[in-house]
């Protein structure tokens, strides 16, 4: 019987006691299975047996005993050998809740301990957070001595147990959220801080958790000390007391790297996240990038990677005179077409002062023959709109919508795409709303003309505008907020339309010139084709 246990999956009874025990009952089961084992070497004890003594070491210890059965327990206490995988237990109950808690991507992990090497001491704050390579990464350094720090008790002898026999790891129970939580200061510090408030922020600049954490461990390295901290994006440009700290630092400490990342650099959350490195000294030079996956899109694939897929360097001067640390404006700044535009005299005026800017209306309905079209992304091309293949819907009461009818002019642009484009509505016998996935720019006709805009945010300037304002490398969520600050170059409008007449005459010789070309390309291939004629 014992054997046929033995080589079922060991994580079998873990899964099934996941949804009735808590956390804190697992681990003590697992730690209390081990006790019994080492109260009675080289034996293996009955289902009674086992259950007794464990019952008799959780009442020596002051424990309550864990809410499973006997067989239950035989079960676990059978698994848990020596070479049970302690970090794989610390990780499934950790990853219980998927809700609660933040891990580290392996590719993500791979960029925050490529500075180890050569180094003493090194912090891991919240070790927890870094499963299931905890110990992959203090085997990969073992001439390290590496102290590994959790807020929770109930994890301090897992981890604990993970490095049994390792003479250069010290576990300790801490809260990086508190100032003196350790009196140590360390040549590394690798942190991923969780999302909340505290109220003893100690007279620091921020009392936001991952900003406290921040502030907290620099005060923890030695004077060739340097940390690597993945904070929430909003690091790179809140303003208020971020946009303090963010001074503070710039001012205190060298900055050496800013680095945008996707989203699922952090698993179990959508939160877009910058990595940033802090040491001792003054900042002199800051590496600006911009990582994105390679490799196979699997999460789990061990061979997927995050690669720098824009990088630049600025001086301290270049950050405080951008005002934030947005990597992607930062990378754009250094792009030879937007330094050009900056240069140029020509005015620039925010697009809020120009036109009014919304998103378009959410609508389920899609009836065949509806009086009110809806133009969704699908129906946008790179200078048209597919109008003939518009869903509709039916609205009696067209108060309902009618802030929503688009007019002529109009210029309308995805709020979340790959490649930003912008096409001008036309007006069309059926009434027409953009759908919520859309933002609708209408020109002021005195100050604006719709096609010259359309110009201008298709230009690569204009792209690197909008682009400049995301803190993601791949899928863009397009804010209409920003799109109001876009600043957009105000030539009279004289001008504006002989730009938009340029452009109107030359897509229509580029229409015919395909149609054209088209149609000789088919009376070709059918005359080639019927060679026997």
């Amino acid at each position: 019987m014992h054997m046929s246990v033995k080589k079922e999956n060991t994580w079998t009874i873990f899964d099934m006691l996941k949804d009735s025990m808590s956390v804190p009952d697992i681990i003590k089961t697992a730690i209390l299975a081990t006790e019994v084992r080492t109260e009675n070497p080289g034996m293996e004890l009955n289902v009674d047996d086992a259950y007794k003594s464990m019952v008799d070491i959780a009442i020596k210890k002051r424990l309550s005993v864990p809410p499973l059965s006997k067989n239950n327990f035989h079960l676990i206490y059978l698994q848990i050998t020596d070479d049970f995988d302690w970090e794989k237990l610390l990780y499934q109950c950790y990853n219980k809740d998927r809700s609660a808690s933040i891990l580290v991507s392996a590719p993500l992990l791979r960029i925050m301990e490529d500075n180890l090497k050569g180094t003493f001491s090194v912090l891991i704050a919240e070790g927890e957070k870094f499963t299931p390579y905890l110990k992959k990464i203090v085997d990969a350094h073992n001439m390290c001595h590496f102290t590994i720090t959790t807020e929770d008790a109930m994890y301090v002898p897992v981890i604990e147990r993970i490095f049994s026999g390792y003479g250069n790891v010290t576990v300790q129970k801490a809260c990086v959220y508190e100032a003196d939580f350790s009196i140590d200061k360390y040549d590394r510090i690798m942190s991923v801080p969780s999302k909340g408030i505290t109220e003893d922020s100690r007279g620091l600049l921020c009392c936001e958790n991952e900003m406290l954490t921040l502030q907290n461990l620099l005060y923890h390295l030695t004077l060739s000390g340097e940390l690597t901290i993945v904070l929430p994006a909003r690091i790179t440009f809140a303003s208020g007391k971020i946009d303090i700290l963010r001074k503070y630092i710039l001012k205190m400490y060298d900055l050496k790297m800013i680095a945008g990342l996707p989203k699922d650099a952090l698993l179990n959350t959508n939160v877009k996240s910058s990595l940033i490195r802090v040491a001792f000294g003054r900042t002199d030079k800051i590496d600006i990038i911009n990582f994105d996956y390679v490799g196979e899109k699997s999460k789990s694939s061990p061979n997927r990677f995050l690669e720098a897929v824009q990088m630049s360097t600025v001086t301290k001067d270049d950050l405080e005179e951008n005002g934030d640390w947005n990597t992607n404006k930062l990378l754009a700044r250094q792009d030879d077409d937007f330094s050009k535009y900056q240069a140029t005299d020509i005015q620039k005026v925010p697009l809020s002062d120009l036109a009014e800017v919304f998103r378009g209306k959410s609508t389920f309905k899609n009836e065949k023959y509806g009086n009110i079209g809806i133009i969704n992304i699908s129906n946008i091309g790179e200078y048209d709109i597919d109008y003939d293949n518009l869903p509709r819907f039916y609205e009696e009461d067209e108060r309902k919508i009618s802030n929503y009818i688009l007019r002529e002019g109009d210029v309308l642009i995805p709020s979340r795409c790959t490649s930003i484009r912008a096409v001008i509505f036309k007006d069309q016998s059926t009434r027409c709303i953009a759908s919520s996935n859309i933002i609708v720019i209408r020109p002021n006709k005195e100050k604006l003309n719709g096609t010259y805009l359309k110009l201008f945010i298709d230009s690569p300037v204009g792209n690197k505008l909008i682009r400049s304002q995301q803190q993601g490398t791949s899928i863009m969520n397009i804010s209409y907020k920003d799109l109001k600050a876009m600043e957009i170059p105000l030539l009279s409008l004289k001008e504006q339309m002989h730009i938009a007449d340029e452009y109107e005459k030359a897509y229509k010789e580029y229409q015919t010139s395909i149609s054209k070309a088209k149609t000789d390309w088919q009376n070709k291939l059918d005359r080639l084709q019927k060679f026997w004629d």
